[in-house]
Parts: C-alpha cells; structure tokens; sequence
C-alpha cells in the first residue's frame, strides 16, 4: 500500500505525530497505532512479527506449541472417536446413524 504520511494520518493524528513516530522520537496511543494498522490493512499480529525484527516473541511460539500440540491432537481424537463409534453403529437403531 502505498500511503503517504499525510493520507496515512488524515483524520488520526497530525502528520508531524507520524513523522516523530517514525523517527522514534514520540510515543502514540494504542488507538492511533491501530487506527494506523487499520488503514494499512496490517494485523496486530503482523505489526509484532515486524517490530521484533521478524521473529516470534517467546509467548508466540509456546501458543503455537500449545495449539499445535495438545488442541489439534485432541480434536484428531474426538473426531477418530466419533468416527469408531459411527463405524459400530452404522447398521444399528441404537443411536448415531
């Protein structure tokens, strides 16, 4: 996208607060970081792997691990679970038809 610091910043702060953010020399608010994020259709989460010099923080990574590793086994489990029990019961009346 290719904005310039003054559509960028048009109804979200003063082209000048862009300016010092870019040169480190401000600090914004959440809300204009985001209003910012927003208009150059950047996620948060996009704008962390960024800002940490392209890598994940520590917290990320243990996410990852934790969803990777225990919530994505344990959906695999229930959904072979149900699948057993409709191959058991395929032909009966009892239940899961």
């Amino acid at each position: 996208m290719h904005l310039t610091q003054s559509q960028l910043a048009e109804g979200i702060s003063s082209r000048t607060t862009l300016s010092s953010l870019e040169n480190n020399k401000t600090d914004i608010t959440t809300s204009i970081l985001f209003a910012y994020l927003e208009r150059m259709n950047v996620s948060i989460q996009e704008y962390l792997f960024y800002f940490n010099d392209s890598t994940n923080t520590e917290k990320e990574l243990a996410t990852k691990y934790f969803y990777d590793n225990v919530i994505k086994r344990r959906d695999l489990e229930i959904k072979e679970r149900i699948l057993d029990y409709q191959s058991k019961y395929k032909n009966s009346k009892d239940f899961l038809h």
